[in-house]
């Protein structure tokens, strides 16, 4: 795992199973992206700050794209790439992008 942290930026490598449970907070304002895949999910009106990790961020979006997410090639891509990477097979960048710079990495494994 690598991070790097700006102002309004948090960067996650996921390139690990273990990385798969850092534990991070999320505020009302923040928007995770996943670079490369086309994968942004927005705060919405009722956004409220919580705490999740890594694993759960996956295991919820392979929920949304299965119920849908039109049954095509990007679909079955998607669902494989989240998949490979809970395994430890592939690895992927989680960017939380914060304008009130409220968002923070909580814990680390070892």
């Amino acid at each position: 795992m690598e991070e790097t942290s700006g102002r309004e930026k948090i960067e996650i490598k996921v390139e690990e199973k273990k990385d798969l449970e850092i534990l991070v907070k999320r505020s009302e304002t923040a928007a995770i992206r996943i670079p490369g895949y086309g994968i942004e999910i927005e705060p919405g009106p009722g956004s409220k700050t919580s705490k999740f990790r890594i694993r759960d961020i996956l295991d919820n979006l392979a929920n949304v794209i299965e119920r849908f997410g039109e049954d095509n090639k990007r679909k079955r891509d998607l669902l494989e790439l989240i998949s490979d990477v809970k395994e430890g097979k592939d690895n992927i960048r989680v960017v939380i992008e914060d304008p009130e710079e409220d968002s923070n990495v909580i814990s680390r494994p070892c």
